[in-house]
C-alpha cells in the first residue's frame, strides 16, 4: 500500500428485509504506517478498528459476521 492508494469498501450486517441493520466503511490510512482503518458513518465516522493489514480488518469483520458489498446487491440474491 502506498500513500496514494486511495480506496474504500463498503460492509454491512444482514437486516430485516431491504436495508441492513449496520454498515461500516474500511479505507486506507491517509499515513500508511496508520493501517486500515473501520469506521462508522452513523456515529461521525468513529474509527471502530484499525488493522495493521488487509487481512485483519477482513477477520475482524467477518467475526462479527459483516459482508462485503460487491456492486448493487438485492435482497433477491439471497443476502
Amino acid at each position: 500500500m502506498t500513500q496514494d492508494d486511495k480506496w474504500f469498501e463498503v460492509w454491512y450486517s444482514d437486516g430485516e428485509e431491504v436495508l441492513p441493520t449496520y454498515i461500516l466503511i474500511v479505507a486506507a490510512s491517509v499515513n500508511e504506517w496508520q493501517g486500515i482503518r473501520v469506521v462508522d458513518p452513523l456515529k461521525r465516522n468513529e474509527v471502530v478498528f484499525v488493522g495493521s493489514t488487509y487481512d485483519e480488518v477482513c477477520t475482524f469483520l467477518w467475526d462479527d459476521e459483516f459482508h462485503l458489498i460487491e456492486g448493487r446487491i438485492f435482497p433477491d440474491d439471497g443476502w
